[in-house]
């Protein structure tokens, strides 16, 4: 069967006829490619306004993770300067102890005997503090014995608050034992390594200094040194 063939008359303004002969065929595909056509532009279109969309919102989420990230930074500061505050005014704190009336917190040092490695951290909950640190006999020349008192007192002073390790032990208005054989006992030739976990009472927010007091069997004040916590953790 023959293809019929269409014609398409076009007249226009100075009288002119044109005339163009179309196969059927011919005209079903000019009408399906300008469907097509229609539908692509249309699609375009609805894609530009989705991706400006997408754009925009990206942006606008870019813009508010900057944000977020800026105050975070901010307050990272703010924290970092309040603690190096801190740290000066309980290391002037620990200074005036030291020198202070009180002598049951007069820092003491001693030839024979001493800490190092000493290691401070926090639990998650920031209800207990764990301190560790290796008791060492400096000389190694005779076995030393006795008591170890590990005492956390807020930086602001009061005889009523505090925490020690062993747990319990109660102080007098001048934080000294009223029974020093209550502390951890120890009898070394070179070194002990003591781990304590200290109780942050709740009638306080935190614990700023350590005492740590090493007692002889008789109980004589062998140690006493004072411990800035935050010169080892950084919560």
């Amino acid at each position: 069967m023959e293809d019929e063939i269409i014609t398409i008359i076009i007249a226009s303004s100075t009288k002119e006829i044109r005339r163009f002969n179309l196969k059927q065929k011919t005209l079903k595909l000019l009408k399906i490619t300008g469907v097509i056509f229609i539908v692509c532009f249309f699609l375009l279109i609805v894609l530009t306004i989705y991706l400006n969309k997408s754009n925009n919102l990206l942006k606008s989420k870019i813009s508010a993770l900057e944000q977020i990230n800026l105050k975070m930074a901010n307050i990272e500061k703010q924290k970092n300067e309040q603690l190096k505050n801190k740290k000066l005014i309980i290391n002037a704190t620990i200074d005036s102890i030291r020198t202070g009336k009180k002598d049951s917190l007069q820092e003491i040092l001693s030839d024979d005997i001493g800490i190092n490695n000493v290691s401070i951290t926090k639990s998650d909950t920031n209800f207990k503090i764990q301190i560790s640190f290796r008791l060492i006999n400096k000389k190694m020349k005779k076995t030393i014995s006795g008591y170890v008192i590990i005492t956390g007192l807020p930086y602001l002073l009061n005889k009523n608050i505090y925490t020690t390790y062993p747990p319990f032990i109660q102080l007098d208005q001048n934080y000294a034992p009223l029974d020093y054989t209550e502390g951890e006992s120890f009898s070394i030739l070179k070194f002990k390594i003591i781990s304590a976990s200290l109780k942050i009472p709740a009638s306080i927010k935190n614990i700023d200094f350590i005492v740590v007091t090493v007692y002889s069997r008789s109980g004589k004040i062998l140690l006493r040194n004072i411990l800035n916590i935050y010169d080892y953790i950084e919560n």
